[in-house]
């Protein structure tokens, strides 16, 4: 087992010697070791493969959320504008309502008046004639 952590650590700081493997003649411990270390590897580099695809699509991901939540942003200033264009109009609407009313009571205060100057000169004409 010693000579197993042994070789994980050579292994792991990329130092392994063969001749140190070989002093006691025994092979067959190194074959399993080495086999050992190469399945180690083969799943180690799978998960980095993984990882890294998962890695990617988060990337993807977060483009994407960014992406949104920029096109958000510029919808609420766009919709912000165009309240802001309403509310002008409108500002602009009730000023031209409000001169437009005071014409009309203008107006009706002109006709109301002639219709009584209407009414006087009637009432003068009608006593003349009696």
């Amino acid at each position: 087992m010693k000579k197993l952590n042994k070789v994980r650590e050579m292994y792991w700081n990329n130092e392994i010697d063969t001749t140190k493997l070989f002093v006691d003649g025994n092979s067959n411990e190194f074959d399993a070791t080495v086999a050992n270390l190469m399945e180690n590897n083969r799943i180690q580099a799978k998960e980095i493969r993984n990882l890294k695809l998962e890695q990617e699509s988060q990337a993807i991901l977060l483009c994407e959320v960014t992406k949104e939540k920029k096109k958000a942003i510029e919808d609420k200033a766009m919709i912000e504008e165009d309240k802001r264009i309403l509310a002008n109009r409108l500002e602009e609407k009730s000023t031209k309502l409000t001169k437009i009313s005071n014409m009309q009571l203008d107006t009706l205060s002109q006709m109301i008046n002639a219709n009584y100057e209407l009414n006087v000169k009637d009432i003068e004409i009608t006593t003349l004639k009696l």
